[in-house]
């Protein structure tokens, strides 16, 4: 059933119902002549291909041997020269050794090689040799290469290279290498005197006159364009001709931009300046004229520069001064004492006259510039006082609001004179609400006639001979007073060094230096009510006290620190200074040795428990050295030694002995508040 089944349902069948099937008859005999196809397929023939390889093989083989024994042919022939048809910067080195090759090119070169390049500039030359200038020529490295060509690498290369030199040649380039840092360190060598700066033009005041000198240009070396032309004149392998590369430079102040201070130096010295106020009178002679002119520079906004001459603005203050103090200066309020709270006037307020310090200085300036007149009335102003006996009581004066101590214990004799001489200007002074306090005005002039006498003083680098030595101990306290109040400081300056007195009952960091006419000691009565100071000195205990009395502001001061943010060694080599009026063969030592340190002391304020104010006071202590004033006919003892040590030349004279080391002083505690609030104060001495 199955095979009928396929054979009447297969595909067979189909192809035979659609005709695409060929019948046969399986009964018919098989024809004799049918083809019978062999079993393998017929071989192909390979000989003429094979035999086509061998002889490609063979041809190369033999083309290869040819020229393997041409490359050794050639190497044998021309072993240790170069091959033909070689050249190095158009010179011919055919079949030349390279020693040979190096001969020929340093002689070609010879001129290059000797002096490379010759510089020259207005009539002066310089010929510096290759090695000076840090130029050479690549003959080495030239030549190898040149040798090189056509040996070794692989054959194709070599192959290559061999049939280019005999087929064009090859040429070579010589290069030249230049050292730029060296060249440049020559140019800037030799050329250096040729460099100027420029001179600005100026005035040179002489006499009663102001001579100009002009001005004139600067020059400099322009080195990089220089040595740039250099390089670009040498790549023709030839030495090069230079001309040095300048600029000039234009002075800042040109002639022009001096004629307006000629002219006011001209004015300012043509005759003694007359001064008056009142029946007073003063002369500045043209000496003292100029020595207080001055001369500064100017530039607009254009860039022009010029010369402006004008009168020291900070001298001709400190003259005024000097002319106030003989006016009068010292308040024309009462003078008067807390004297436990009862304010007894000690003594009357007046009438007085006041010099305007700052409208006679600028009166000054501006009319002795113009020189259209030589007498100038100073401005003067009538001033009456604010305080009488009938309102002294309505000032608010009722409590000590700050007080300040210091010690001078072991003070010399001329100290203690102006240390009292201070306390006795200073003492009962009025200050009004709002007012800022100078401590120099107060005082006055620091001279005979307000009794102070001449002492030792810190002046420029030195420990010296001053009007007034000591009076910083009443500055220091004053501003200790003001401090623990509270009062805005607003000018302070501190000391060089260390001073042991200004360290008994403050730490260090808490004193003030004054110097008249420079350096002062300021502060601002904020308490909206009227302070009196009042200042003691007491010869028992070698104390200062200054007190001063008010209204006490709500408000809590606190001292904190002192913070030391970096401390200097003092110097071990001492320091002599030359003064023809000591003694020859005598060593005066004016200065001890001491470190350095910078320090900080914050005053914190507190005001209904916050703190409102954090102020730093800097203080910055120079290390200082051993100061020796010697007559300069006196030899110095050898580096190392100071006059005192063994070591010092025998040769030296002996030093000067010093006095005993005067004894530090004993701390003192500060006074206690009273359960009032009230600050016990000693009462000032009779």
């Amino acid at each position: 059933m199955a095979d009928e089944f396929y054979q009447k349902y297969g595909p067979i069948e189909r192809r035979r119902q659609n005709g695409d099937v060929q019948q046969f008859d399986a009964t018919a005999p098989l024809a004799d002549d049918l083809p019978v196809r062999s079993a393998a397929p017929p071989k192909r023939k390979r000989s003429r291909l094979r035999t086509f390889m061998w002889g490609a093989g063979i041809t190369l083989g033999l083309v290869g041997l040819l020229f393997g024994i041409g490359l050794w042919y050639l190497n044998r022939t021309f072993e240790g020269r170069i091959y033909p048809n070689v050249a190095i910067q158009g010179i011919d080195m055919s079949q030349k050794t390279p020693e040979e090759a190096k001969a020929l090119l340093a002689e070609q070169y010879a001129d290059l090689l000797k002096r490379p390049v010759g510089l020259s500039f207005n009539g002066q030359t310089w010929e510096p040799t290759a090695d000076q200038a840090g130029i050479s020529l690549s003959i080495e490295q030239s030549v190898d290469e040149a040798y090189s060509l056509g040996r070794g690498g692989n054959i194709i290369n070599t192959l290559q290279a061999v049939s280019g030199i005999w087929q064009n040649g090859y040429d070579i380039p010589l290069a030249v290498t230049v050292d730029q840092a060296q060249l440049s360190e020559y140019l800037t060598t030799a050329t250096n005197d040729l460099i100027t700066a420029p001179v600005n033009a100026n005035l040179i005041v002489a006499g009663n006159t102001a001579t100009m000198t002009p001005a004139r240009e600067g020059r400099l070396i322009l080195i990089d364009e220089t040595a740039q032309d250099i390089l670009t004149q040498l790549q023709t392998l030839s030495p090069a001709q230079v001309v040095l590369r300048t600029e000039m430079v234009m002075p800042t102040v040109l002639d022009d931009g001096v004629f307006e201070a000629k002219q006011t130096i001209d004015a300012v010295l043509q005759s003694p300046l007359t001064l008056i106020a009142g029946d007073l009178q003063w002369e500045l002679s043209t000496d003292d004229l100029r020595a207080l002119i001055r001369l500064d520079t100017h530039t607009d906004a254009n860039g022009k520069t010029k010369m402006v001459a004008s009168l020291n603005d900070q001298m001709i203050r400190q003259r005024v001064a000097t002319f106030a103090d003989e006016i009068g200066r010292g308040s024309v309020n009462p003078r008067v004492a807390w004297d436990g709270g009862a304010l007894t006037i000690v003594r009357e307020g007046r009438t007085g006259l006041r010099l305007d310090e700052e409208a006679s200085a600028r009166r000054i300036i501006e009319q002795a510039t113009i020189g259209e007149t030589r007498t100038i009335e100073l401005v003067i102003r009538e001033v009456q006082p604010d305080v009488t006996a009938e309102n002294i009581h309505s000032l608010g004066i009722v409590e000590a609001v700050g007080v300040g101590k210091s010690s001078y214990k072991g003070s010399a004799s001329y100290r203690v004179t102006n240390i009292k001489a201070g306390s006795r200007l200073l003492d009962g002074i009025l200050i009004k609400p709002g007012e800022e306090f100078s401590f120099n005005n107060a005082v006055g002039s620091i001279d005979e006639a307000n009794g102070f006498v001449k002492g030792y003083a810190i002046v420029g680098n030195r420990t010296q001979e001053e009007w007034g030595g000591g009076i910083c101990q009443d500055s220091t306290t004053l501003f200790r007073a003001a401090f623990h109040a509270g009062l805005p400081i607003t000018e302070r300056h501190t000391h060089s060094f260390r001073i042991s007195w200004y360290e008994v009952y403050e730490p260090y960091g808490m004193d003030a230096a004054i110097f008249t006419g420079a350096l002062d000691f300021r502060f601002v009565n904020d308490t909206g009510k009227w302070l009196l100071l009042n200042t003691y000195v007491d010869d028992s205990t070698a104390t200062v006290t200054y007190a001063l009395y008010g209204t006490a502001p709500q408000r809590e001061v606190i001292l904190d620190g002192p913070y030391v943010t970096k401390e200097y060694p003092k110097p071990t080599e001492p320091t002599y200074i030359a003064d023809p009026k000591e003694p020859v063969g005598v060593f005066h030592q004016t200065d001890t040795a001491r470190d350095g340190m910078d320090i900080i002391v914050y005053r914190i304020i507190r005001q209904d428990g916050q703190v409102i104010l954090r102020e730093p006071f800097n203080t910055h202590f120079k290390p200082w050295p051993d100061i020796y004033v010697h007559n300069p006919a006196t030899p110095l003892p050898p580096k190392g030694c100071k006059p005192t040590d063994p070591c010092a030349n025998p040769a030296t004279p002996t030093p000067e002995p010093q006095p005993p080391q005067q004894p530090e002083p004993t701390p003192e505690p500060q006074p206690e508040p009273t359960p009032g609030g009230e600050i016990v104060v000693p009462t000032p001495n009779p």
